[in-house]
Protein backbone atom coordinates (compact mmCIF):
# COMPACT_ATOMS: atom_id res chain seq x y z
CA UNK A 1 0.00 0.00 0.00
CA UNK A 2 1.79 3.46 -0.78
CA UNK A 3 1.18 6.92 1.17
CA UNK A 4 -1.48 7.96 -2.42
CA UNK A 5 -3.67 5.25 -0.75
CA UNK A 6 -3.69 5.69 2.77
CA UNK A 7 -4.07 9.60 2.28
CA UNK A 8 -7.05 8.58 -0.10
CA UNK A 9 -8.57 6.26 2.69
CA UNK A 10 -8.29 9.09 4.85
CA UNK A 11 -10.09 11.13 2.84
CA UNK A 12 -13.10 8.79 2.40
CA UNK A 13 -12.78 8.11 6.15
CA UNK A 14 -13.03 12.07 6.99
CA UNK A 15 -15.96 12.61 4.52
CA UNK A 16 -17.89 9.69 6.14
CA UNK A 17 -16.89 10.96 9.21
CA UNK A 18 -18.39 14.58 8.35
CA UNK A 19 -21.32 12.93 6.67
CA UNK A 20 -21.98 11.15 10.20
CA UNK A 21 -21.67 14.19 12.15
CA UNK A 22 -24.14 16.48 10.13
CA UNK A 23 -26.77 13.14 10.53
CA UNK A 24 -26.36 12.96 14.08
CA UNK A 25 -25.42 16.92 14.95
CA UNK A 26 -27.20 19.04 12.52
CA UNK A 27 -30.45 17.43 11.41
CA UNK A 28 -31.95 16.71 15.19
CA UNK A 29 -31.00 20.13 16.01
CA UNK A 30 -33.22 21.28 12.94
CA UNK A 31 -35.87 19.44 14.20
CA UNK A 32 -35.41 20.77 17.39
CA UNK A 33 -35.54 24.39 16.39
CA UNK A 34 -39.16 23.72 14.80
CA UNK A 35 -40.13 22.17 17.97
CA UNK A 36 -38.64 25.30 20.03
CA UNK A 37 -40.53 27.55 17.10
CA UNK A 38 -44.09 25.71 17.62
CA UNK A 39 -43.29 26.16 21.55
CA UNK A 40 -42.94 29.97 21.18
CA UNK A 41 -45.84 30.38 18.58
CA UNK A 42 -48.60 28.69 21.25
CA UNK A 43 -46.52 30.87 24.06
CA UNK A 44 -46.76 34.08 22.25
CA UNK A 45 -50.64 33.66 20.69
CA UNK A 46 -51.27 32.59 24.44
CA UNK A 47 -50.32 35.92 26.21
CA UNK A 48 -52.87 37.63 28.23
CA UNK A 49 -51.97 40.70 26.26
CA UNK A 50 -52.29 39.26 22.63
CA UNK A 51 -55.86 37.70 23.77
CA UNK A 52 -56.98 40.85 24.52
CA UNK A 53 -55.49 42.46 21.46
CA UNK A 54 -57.62 39.55 19.22
CA UNK A 55 -60.93 40.19 20.96
CA UNK A 56 -60.97 43.58 20.39
CA UNK A 57 -60.18 42.96 16.83
CA UNK A 58 -63.00 40.57 16.95
CA UNK A 59 -65.53 42.90 18.36
CA UNK A 60 -64.65 45.98 15.92
CA UNK A 61 -66.31 47.07 13.10
CA UNK A 62 -63.98 47.30 10.07
CA UNK A 63 -64.25 50.83 10.07
CA UNK A 64 -63.41 51.45 14.01
CA UNK A 65 -60.27 48.60 14.73
CA UNK A 66 -57.93 49.58 16.83
CA UNK A 67 -54.49 50.50 14.27
CA UNK A 68 -52.55 49.85 17.24
CA UNK A 69 -53.94 46.09 17.78
CA UNK A 70 -54.30 45.87 14.14
CA UNK A 71 -50.49 46.50 13.92
CA UNK A 72 -49.41 44.31 16.71
CA UNK A 73 -51.34 41.30 14.73
CA UNK A 74 -50.38 41.86 11.60
CA UNK A 75 -46.79 41.68 12.75
CA UNK A 76 -47.29 38.69 14.60
CA UNK A 77 -48.55 36.95 11.93
CA UNK A 78 -46.52 38.37 9.36
CA UNK A 79 -43.65 37.00 11.70
CA UNK A 80 -45.18 33.63 11.91
CA UNK A 81 -45.86 33.31 8.06
CA UNK A 82 -42.16 34.11 7.41
CA UNK A 83 -41.15 31.52 9.42
CA UNK A 84 -43.85 28.88 7.89
CA UNK A 85 -42.54 29.98 4.50
CA UNK A 86 -38.24 29.53 5.48
CA UNK A 87 -39.47 26.41 6.87
CA UNK A 88 -38.51 27.14 10.78
CA UNK A 89 -42.32 26.58 11.77
CA UNK A 90 -44.31 23.68 10.23
CA UNK A 91 -47.52 24.25 8.56
CA UNK A 92 -49.61 21.45 10.35
CA UNK A 93 -48.82 23.82 13.42
CA UNK A 94 -52.66 25.94 11.60
CA UNK A 95 -53.99 22.57 11.27
CA UNK A 96 -57.25 23.68 13.49
CA UNK A 97 -58.46 26.34 15.50
CA UNK A 98 -54.96 28.33 15.14
CA UNK A 99 -55.54 27.84 11.26
CA UNK A 100 -58.96 29.16 11.44
CA UNK A 101 -58.08 32.26 13.46
CA UNK A 102 -55.44 33.16 11.49
CA UNK A 103 -57.47 33.45 8.59
CA UNK A 104 -60.62 35.11 10.25
CA UNK A 105 -58.02 37.89 11.41
CA UNK A 106 -56.59 38.37 8.38
CA UNK A 107 -60.16 38.44 6.63
CA UNK A 108 -60.94 41.10 9.00
CA UNK A 109 -57.98 43.61 8.85
CA UNK A 110 -58.15 43.03 4.97
CA UNK A 111 -58.79 46.82 4.90
CA UNK A 112 -56.38 47.74 7.13
CA UNK A 113 -53.55 46.19 5.63
CA UNK A 114 -55.25 47.48 2.04
CA UNK A 115 -55.27 51.07 3.23
CA UNK A 116 -51.23 50.44 4.85
CA UNK A 117 -49.87 49.13 1.70
CA UNK A 118 -51.02 52.26 0.08
CA UNK A 119 -47.51 53.51 1.86
CA UNK A 120 -46.13 50.30 2.74
CA UNK A 121 -46.93 48.01 -0.69
CA UNK A 122 -45.02 44.63 1.05
CA UNK A 123 -47.13 45.27 4.43
CA UNK A 124 -48.13 42.04 5.82
CA UNK A 125 -47.74 39.82 2.89
CA UNK A 126 -46.45 36.78 4.68
CA UNK A 127 -49.59 37.49 6.74
CA UNK A 128 -51.40 36.93 3.22
CA UNK A 129 -49.25 34.36 2.14
CA UNK A 130 -50.32 32.39 5.45
CA UNK A 131 -53.75 32.93 5.67
CA UNK A 132 -53.95 31.95 1.82
CA UNK A 133 -51.60 28.66 2.41
CA UNK A 134 -53.82 27.66 5.35
CA UNK A 135 -56.74 27.64 2.84
CA UNK A 136 -54.83 25.72 0.26
CA UNK A 137 -54.23 23.22 2.58
CA UNK A 138 -57.67 22.15 3.93
CA UNK A 139 -57.17 23.07 7.23
CA UNK A 140 -60.49 25.67 7.37
CA UNK A 141 -63.79 25.37 6.13
CA UNK A 142 -64.40 28.41 3.61
CA UNK A 143 -68.67 29.90 2.77
CA UNK A 144 -68.89 30.21 -0.67
CA UNK A 145 -72.05 31.19 -1.81
CA UNK A 146 -73.62 27.44 -2.05
CA UNK A 147 -72.38 26.29 1.47
CA UNK A 148 -69.49 25.25 2.91
CA UNK A 149 -66.62 23.69 1.17
CA UNK A 150 -63.03 21.88 2.48
CA UNK A 151 -60.51 23.96 0.02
Amino acid sequence: MQLTDIVAYVAIGAGIAGILTFLIGVLPARKLAKLQAVIQYFQQGDTKEFIEYRHRVYEANEENINPTDAAYLCSFFHFWGLMVRRGLLPIWVFDGVSGERVVQLYQKLSKFIEDTRKDAPRYAEHFQWLSERIIRKGYVLVETPQKKRKV
